[in-house]
C-alpha cells in the first residue's frame, strides 16, 4: 500500500544524485554481501536524479523469509522473484534516506480529520454568535474562549481555518465538559492540537491542562528550555512525570501535538510533528477522577495564571489511540511532509545456530525448519556447482542480445554474460592491417571492457573484424565499448547454453 498518497519529493538537504554503487548499497543492507549481487538487481546505473527518484515511491513491495534465504542461490533467487523484490527492497531503503511523502493541498485536513470520528473537534480563531468555538463533528460542544485575541493567520495550509492568540496572563482557551471526552484508566483516548510558540518561558508553565477541583490530572507542561514534558496524576494519588522532548518548540514555528493514552499499556504517549517526543509508563487502570473536568489550553486553572504568550488552533479529541500511522496522516492532511517508513529486516527464522549453540528441535515445525533449511543448502550447492561448470566448462553457449550500429562510446547492460561476438561492420578503408588472413588491424580499432557500477576491467583491444571474446567476467553487469572515429560495430551478448 502506498504510504505517499499525496506524491514525494526529496528531502531538504538531500544530495542533487547519488548513485547505486557498491558503497551507497552497502549502507542499505542488513548483512555483509558480494558486491556481484549488484549485477543481479538491475538497479539504475550512475549519477541518478534524486529529484526524479523522490517523485515516484518505490513499489510497496516485500520479502519473505524464503526469499532472504533464495538469495544466497542467485539461480534460484533470480528464477523466483527474490532479487527483483530485493531491487525494490533497496530502493525503499534509498527512498526513506533521500525522500518525504509531500502534504496535501489546501481543504483537506478538516475532512479527513472529521473522518476519523472525532468526539469534538474545535477550529479556534473564529466564533459564533453565542462568543464560542463551535464544533465542526455536529456533536454540539464547544470551546470558550478567556482573553484570547481571534483572527489570527491559520497555522497550516491543509486548511484555511484562523487561529487565536493567547496572551500572556490570565488568559486561555476552554473546552466544554463533554461525557466521555476525559482521561480514564481503562479507557485509550486521544487529544490533538496546533500550537507556535515564538519565545521560550522564564520558567516552567503548562500548554495544556485538564483540571478537576485542586487537582491537575493531564497537563503538558514547557520548561524554559522550550523542551516540553508530562504530569500525570492518577486515581491513587501517584504523579508520573516523563522525560524532556528532545528539543525545544519555542521557535516560532507551528507545531503538531498528538497527546494519546494507550489503556491497554498502561502509557500516555506525547507525539510533536508525528514523531514521539516522550512517554510516561506505569499508569494506574483505574479512573483517574476528572469527572466534569474540562480541557485547557495555555494555563493552568489552579493558579489561573501563563507566562506564555502563544498561538493555537484546531483542537479535537478521539475516543480511542491515535495509532502513529494516523498522527503522520492528520499531519500530511495539515499540509506538511511525513517521513517514509521502509520495510525493515527480520531475520529468517531457520533456527541456525550461532556462536555455536544448537539449534531448537523440541517441536515437528522446530525439525520442518531445520529440514527446509538443509534441503535448500543442499538445493544451493548444487545449483552453484552446475552454475560454476556452465561458466568454467560450457558445453555450450548461446546467443542473448544483438546490440547493432554501434559507434563511438557506451556503456550496455549485460547479466550472465560469458563473452560477445564482435563484429566491425564499417572500418575506414585507410585502416592499416597486415597481410595474413584473417587481417589484423593496425593500431586497434578499439577496445571492450567489463564492469559492475562504473567500476571495468582492462580493456580488451579490437584487432579483427569478427571475433569471440571471453571477458572472463560472469559477475559483470555492463560492457564498456569505445569504438574508433568512423567505425561501426555489432556485439552479440553469449551466455551460459548448459
Amino acid at each position: 500500500m502506498s504510504q505517499c498518497a499525496s506524491g514525494s519529493q526529496a528531502q531538504p538537504g538531500a544530495p542533487v544524485y547519488f548513485q547505486f554503487d557498491s558503497t551507497t548499497v552497502a549502507t542499505f543492507l542488513p548483512f555483509g554481501a558480494s558486491i556481484a549481487w549488484l549485477s543481479l538487481l538491475a538497479l539504475p546505473i550512475g549519477p541518478v536524479d534524486t529529484a526524479k527518484f523522490c517523485s515516484v515511491e518505490p513499489p510497496a513491495t516485500t520479502m519473505s523469509a524464503t526469499d532472504w534465504v533464495s538469495l544466497g542461490v542467485p539461480l534460484i533467487g533470480k528464477a523466483t522473484g527474490a532479487y527483483s523484490r530485493f531491487a525494490d527492497w533497496i530502493q525503499q531503503q534509498a527512498f526513506a534516506t533521500y525522500c518525504v511523502c509531500s502534504g496535501t493541498s489546501s481543504g483537506t485536513y478538516a475532512p479527513w480529520i472529521l473522518s476519523l470520528g472525532p468526539l469534538w473537534y474545535l477550529k479556534l480563531g473564529s466564533l459564533d454568535g453565542s462568543s464560542h468555538y463551535v464544533d465542526s463533528t455536529g456533536h454540539g460542544w464547544f470551546g470558550v474562549p478567556h482573553g484570547t485575541t481571534d483572527g489570527q493567520t491559520a497555522l497550516m495550509s491543509g486548511d484555511p481555518a484562523l487561529s487565536t492568540l493567547i496572551p500572556a496572563g490570565s488568559n486561555y482557551v476552554e473546552s466544554a465538559t463533554a461525557s466521555g471526552a476525559r482521561w480514564l484508566g481503562n479507557t485509550s483516548a486521544s487529544i490533538e492540537w496546533w500550537a507556535k510558540f515564538p519565545a521560550a518561558p522564564a520558567g516552567v508553565v503548562p500548554i495544556y491542562d485538564v483540571y478537576n477541583a485542586s487537582n491537575p490530572y493531564v497537563r503538558v507542561d514547557m520548561r524554559a528550555s522550550g523542551k516540553v514534558l508530562i504530569d500525570m496524576r492518577d486515581s491513587a494519588g501517584v504523579t508520573i512525570t516523563s522525560a524532556d522532548s528532545p528539543a525545544s518548540v519555542a521557535d516560532n514555528a507551528v507545531h503538531q501535538f498528538d497527546l494519546v493514552l494507550n489503556a491497554t499499556a498502561h502509557t500516555m504517549t506525547l507525539y510533536i510533528d508525528a514523531t514521539l517526543a516522550t512517554s510516561c509508563s506505569g499508569l494506574s487502570t483505574n479512573p483517574y477522577s476528572d469527572s466534569g473536568a474540562g480541557h485547557y489550553l495555555g494555563v493552568d486553572p489552579s493558579t489561573g495564571t501563563s507566562t506564555l504568550a502563544h498561538t493555537v488552533g484546531h483542537f479535537s479529541w478521539f475516543p480511542f489511540a491515535l495509532s502513529a500511522t494516523q498522527i503522520s496522516d492528520n499531519k500530511a492532511a495539515a499540509g506538511g511532509t511525513t517521513i517514509y517508513q521502509p520495510p525493515t529486516y527480520t531475520p529468517p527464522p531457520d533456527g541456525t545456530p550461532t556462536g555455536g549453540t544448537p539449534p531448537t528441535c523440541s517441536t515437528s515445525q522446530d525439525v520442518c525448519n531445520q529440514l527446509f533449511l538443509t534441503d535448500q543448502l543442499l538445493l544451493g550447492l548444487s545449483t552453484q556447482l552446475s552454475m560454476f561448470q556452465a561458466r568454467e566448462r560450457p558445453q555450450f553457449y548461446r546467443v542473448e542480445h544483438v546490440h547493432s550500429g554501434l559507434t563511438g562510446s557506451g556503456v550496455l547492460t549485460v547479466l550472465d554474460i560469458l563473452g560477445l561476438r564482435v563484429q566491425l561492420t564499417t572500418v575506414p578503408s585507410t585502416w592499416g592491417s597486415t597481410a595474413e588472413t584473417p587481417r589484423r588491424l593496425i593500431p586497434a580499432a578499439g577496445s571492450i571492457q567489463a564492469g559492475i557500477s562504473g567500476e571495468y576491467t582492462d580493456n580488451f583491444q579490437l584487432h579483427y573484424e569478427d571475433e569471440v571474446l571471453m571477458l572472463g567476467a560472469s559477475w559483470a553487469s555492463q560492457v564498456r565499448y569505445n569504438l574508433r572515429p568512423g567505425v561501426v560495430a555489432t556485439l552479440t551478448e553469449l551466455v551460459p547454453g548448459g
